[in-house]
């Protein structure tokens, strides 16, 4: 009996099946990016007017991996951890000069996991899951370090 290669059906197979489309093909994700400028409220002292945060999230069917970079650069030095835990991370960065005695604080209403404020001659910055309680969302700090002198993490959420 003459033993004949199956390579050439492969090859015609696999050819075949990259036709087909699927479901993960036929769905579009779109990061979205945002610039957000939060206004500072000034209690005492001279605050700079905004604190800056670069986000960017990449939507996946049930959720999203979120990556948020703080931007202290205009305002402070190099920034440092101060407290982390599976729900939560803290970063702090000296004051400049200019604002050392600034006494503020910063809401995001749109975003109550990013939570900062100035005093003490630093800006501390809380990110904290447990603000995210009670809207149906299971979410994780995946990845949390300074970057630049700048705190940056990933955290995912799930619906």
């Amino acid at each position: 009996m003459k033993s004949r290669s199956i390579a050439p059906y492969w090859a015609a197979l696999l050819s075949l099946a990259a036709l087909i489309p699927t479901a993960a093909s036929a769905q579009t994700t779109t990061d979205y990016q945002q610039d957000l400028a939060l206004p500072v409220y000034r209690s005492e002292g001279q605050c700079p007017s905004t604190v800056r945060l670069w986000t960017n999230a990449h939507p996946y069917e049930g959720g999203a991996e979120h990556t948020v970079i703080v931007n202290t650069k205009d305002f402070a030095g190099d920034s440092f951890f101060v407290d982390s835990s599976d729900r939560h991370v803290i970063f702090a960065a000296p004051l400049a000069t200019s604002y050392r005695n600034c006494v503020g604080w910063v809401t995001a209403p749109d975003n109550p996991e990013y939570n900062i404020w100035l005093q003490f001659g630093h800006v501390y910055m809380r990110f904290d899951l447990e603000r995210l309680a009670g809207t149906g969302s299971v979410a994780a700090i995946t990845y949390q370090n300074v970057l630049n002198g700048q705190p940056y993490m990933q955290w995912q959420r799930a619906d």
